[in-house]
């Protein structure tokens, strides 16, 4: 991405997604990385998450429950 804010290129995975799904639920979707992240890593690496991940993640998976939420 040249600069921030600029649309999504062709070849992107994000220009992908928005063909599928409107920005809207697609940003929401985004929320969810950091907690999956976070879950990956203690799974398939076996380490340890910090307190700070674990409420990290469950802040992130709430936002994007209440902004769903209709």
């Amino acid at each position: 991405m040249p600069w921030p804010g600029a649309p999504p290129r062709e070849g992107s995975g994000a220009a992908a997604a928005l063909r599928r799904m409107n920005a809207g639920r697609l940003s929401t979707v985004t929320y969810a990385v950091p907690a999956v992240s976070v879950l990956l890593s203690w799974l398939l690496l076996a380490e340890t998450p910090t307190a700070y991940g674990l409420v990290g993640g469950a802040h992130c998976l709430t936002g994007a429950a209440i902004s769903r939420r209709r």
